[in-house]
């Protein structure tokens, strides 16, 4: 096995708690035993759609827990697959080793294809990455009511955690909004984005929303008041 990978291997699974070790141990025994022993065979693993499904999907998953940020080709050939699984992950994977040079890839996901899913996980994923890039996107899909709930909501989460001052009043009209998705994600996200107009638009939210239907949205806001 390549030592440098072998070392980084390692030094996940000793820095996880003994339950989350448990978790990982039969992801990375099913690739050691499919002959992934570096980062090359790891990348090949990830871009081969003819590997088995189990296999494959743990290598896309280890690539996000190493954050090496040389997996980001493979993990955008990840991201184009069909199977919806290996997209999100995929897209998870590309948020947690945060290479800025996908960003471009990721807003062309966003703002052209037409599966909602795929979208709904270039959003996420760009959330995580944290450029500033995606802002405007993001805000101007955000202000299209008929774009789907699923899409919206992962743009108003990753609005939050780009900590997006532009993003505020889409986030205060999310609040309105038909979708628990998008009202939750809303509440969220003006919490961590935080400011006077933030915690106005959740005391309003509070006063004005249904508490049957949006409870969680409801008790979200609640939290991040009493903070």
């Amino acid at each position: 096995m390549n030592k440098d990978f072998s070392d980084k291997v390692r030094k996940l699974v000793e820095s996880t708690s003994s339950d989350v070790r448990r978790s990982m141990k039969p992801k990375i025994d099913r690739l050691l035993t499919n002959g992934v022993t570096s980062f090359a065979t790891l990348f090949e693993v990830i871009r081969n759609p003819n590997v088995q499904f189990s296999t494959r999907i743990s290598a896309i998953w280890l690539a996000g827990q190493l954050r090496n940020k040389s997996a980001r080709n493979s993990l955008m050939v990840g991201f184009l697959d069909s199977d919806m699984e290996i997209v999100w992950e995929s897209a998870i994977s590309l948020g947690l080793i945060k290479s800025k040079a996908v960003v471009p890839n990721l807003l062309k996901e966003l703002k052209d294809d037409t599966r909602p899913k795929r979208r709904a996980a270039a959003a996420y994923a760009l959330g995580l990455i944290g450029d500033k890039r995606a802002e405007s996107v993001l805000v101007e899909i955000m202000d299209r009511s008929r774009e789907a709930s699923i899409v919206r909501s992962h743009v108003a989460e990753a609005l939050g955690r780009l900590n997006s001052k532009m993003g505020i009043s889409s986030l205060k009209k999310g609040l309105t909004d038909s979708s628990e998705d998008v009202v939750f994600s809303s509440v969220y996200s003006l919490g961590q984005i935080g400011g006077i107009d933030s915690i106005q638009a959740l005391e309003i939210f509070l006063k004005t929303s249904s508490k049957a239907k949006f409870s969680s949205a409801r008790k979200e806001a609640l939290r991040i008041l009493e903070q």
